[in-house]
């Protein structure tokens, strides 16, 4: 299953929270007994995993997700590189554009299949960055 939702403007942390944040409650929904999170980021893994975090512009999102957690059996928290995160990308980018305020897939579309077979298969997809280089002394 997968989701999106367009959240409006934030920042990439306030957009890992909340997708975690919905992702268990959809899958206490569902009774999932054993959940496995993954996040490209280090500061939402140590948010969660990490009591003693102080992190005062996320505390009452981060204190929610910690609070869903306890609905599990088992919930493993970690840190996936955003190289290898592609569906997650993928839908973040669609809940950006969308107009519906929350739409779940059941079945993987054809906008996301290629993101899929990456993650699946463990090939990741590389990024391009640019640096600017000061030649001028």
């Amino acid at each position: 299953m997968g989701f999106a939702q367009n959240l409006g403007y934030g920042t990439n942390n306030d957009a890992e929270l909340w997708g975690i944040k919905i992702g268990l409650e959809l899958a206490a929904k569902l009774e999932i007994k054993l959940l496995e999170v993954e996040t490209d980021s280090t500061f939402v893994v140590n948010a969660l995993t990490d009591c003693s975090m102080k992190c005062l512009n996320h505390k009452t999102l981060i204190a929610s997700c910690r609070s869903l957690t306890q609905q599990f059996k088992q919930v493993l928290i970690k840190h996936t590189y955003r190289e290898a995160n592609c569906v997650a990308d993928t839908l973040v980018k669609h809940g950006a554009l969308m107009e519906a305020p929350f739409v779940t897939f059941d079945s993987i579309l054809p906008f996301w299949s290629s993101s899929y077979s990456h993650d699946r298969n463990g090939c990741t997809m590389y990024r391009i960055t640019f640096v600017k280089l000061n030649l001028l002394q």
